[in-house]
């Protein structure tokens, strides 16, 4: 696992990976497809009726 965050291509997510949290103002970020920091999805009511 070492290795692996010592490459400079993951270099960037070390610490979201070992503490779940990031310091983009370090260079330390989420991967893409993590769900971190999103904002909650709050749809309304569908209008379709349904039975």
């Amino acid at each position: 696992m070492e290795q692996i965050l010592n490459n400079p291509r993951f270099e960037k997510y070390a610490l979201w990976f070992m503490t779940g949290k990031i310091a983009p103002e370090s260079g330390q970020i989420a991967p893409a497809l993590a769900h971190y920091g999103q904002e909650p999805t709050d749809l309304p009511p569908s209008e379709k009726k349904i039975g």
